[in-house]
């Protein structure tokens, strides 16, 4: 394969926050193929930050599924109907690399840890257990990989915020959330994410209480504890330790 692929597809479907710090590969990607599209395999839930990156021309689901040759068999058949070129997968799973197999996509490079390794042709030992660089340096690296493999010239990689929403949406997203939370509409907001969804390791719910009271919130700002999927608990847990702040949504 040449520099002349007209479809690669990019795979990041664990988390949200492991998902938004691969916005720099899809961009390194974009910049450096410009006339190519550039597709994004996320979890559904996911997928609205996916459709708001400008680097990424489709966003593709990953199903749901019982088993993982099944999950393995509805992807194979998306692929086929894609037709991609190449795969490059920053979160290696097997129902994905199986599936890439399956629909014999001739190019595949994934992170050479798991056992799904062996459905790759290509692979980048990374060693992320050590987390020795930023998450978002090892999902560059394997857009680099692929780039100079075919001898494609390494473009600047466009410079952060890699998010930017326009004055009139973020005043629509601000208002909504206000309404949703009966928040009053001059207050400042500030967002605590407990949660990490085990990807990482973590404070303790009493560190972050400790952590949200040692930010002294003035009495017009407002402390919003964010939750994920399967989070939820941690969330109440530490409302429960940051009653006597700022109002908690």
């Amino acid at each position: 394969m040449t520099a002349s692929a007209k479809k690669i597809l990019l795979v990041r479907n664990d988390k949200l926050g492991d998902f938004m710090l691969s916005y720099p590969a899809f961009a390194l990607l974009k910049q450096a193929l410009p006339e190519t599209e550039v597709h994004a395999l996320v979890q559904p839930y996911t997928a609205p930050m996916a459709e708001l990156c400008r680097w990424i021309d489709e966003v593709r689901l990953d199903p749901a599924g019982n088993s993982t040759l099944q999950r393995a068999r509805q992807l194979s058949r998306l692929f086929k109907q894609e037709n991609y070129d190449a795969i490059i997968t920053l979160f290696s799973t097997t129902h994905v690399g199986l599936a890439a197999v399956m629909a014999g996509i001739p190019w595949r490079l994934a992170p050479a840890t798991k056992l799904a390794q062996i459905f790759y042709n290509h692979r980048l030992k990374q060693r992320r257990s050590l987390s020795e660089k930023p998450e978002h340096v090892y999902n560059r690296e394997l857009v680099e990989f692929y780039l100079t493999d075919q001898a494609i010239p390494l473009p600047a990689c466009p410079s952060p915020p890699y998010l930017e929403l326009d004055e009139k949406s973020l005043a629509l997203t601000r208002q909504d959330f206000f309404a949703q939370q009966a928040v009053e509409g001059n207050r400042k907001l500030v967002f605590i994410h407990p949660g990490s969804g085990g990807s990482a390791n973590n404070l303790s719910i009493s560190q972050f209480a400790r952590l949200a009271h040692a930010l002294e919130l003035p009495a017009h700002w407002q402390l919003v504890i964010s939750a994920g999927p399967g989070e939820q608990q941690h969330a109440e847990e530490l409302a429960k330790l940051t009653r006597s702040l700022a109002p908690v949504v």
